[in-house]
């Protein structure tokens, strides 16, 4: 991708997803304009997929979610982290760092347990200002 895309994928990031710290990191982006999903989709073809809400009646929009989840994010957020503006930029260094913590077999190194915990702490508390 250009530098251009990226910077457009960082905004998408800031003002439509989400990256958040549990087992894993997940970052998600949602959207209703199917224009935008597909162009996700084009480039980042192993992204999960999936509707964001299951009630389309009433009006409302299908809304889908492109997710990344634990090592699959490493790339997007590496790539995004210079041209984040938001609390987002802090949440994924948070989760750039928590993502270090597992080795290569995806099994969590033992002496990393206490500060993955804390990292999840603080991006709970940056998530929910």
């Amino acid at each position: 991708m250009t530098e251009a895309e990226w910077a457009y994928l960082a905004g998408l990031i800031d003002g439509e997803g989400s990256i958040s710290l549990s087992h894993t990191v997940i970052l998600r982006i949602g959207n209703t304009d199917m224009g935008i999903i597909g162009w996700l989709i084009d480039r980042f073809p192993d992204a999960k997929v999936a509707k964001a809400n299951s009630n389309t009646s009433y009006g409302h929009k299908l809304c889908l979610n492109v997710r990344w989840n634990g090592r699959n994010a490493i790339e997007v957020l590496t790539h995004t982290l210079p041209y984040l503006q938001s609390k987002k930029r802090k949440l994924a260094g948070f989760a750039l760092e928590f993502l270090g913590y597992v080795d290569d077999s995806h099994y969590l190194k033992p002496e990393k347990q206490e500060a993955r915990e804390v990292l999840k702490e603080v991006a709970a508390i940056i998530n929910s200002n």
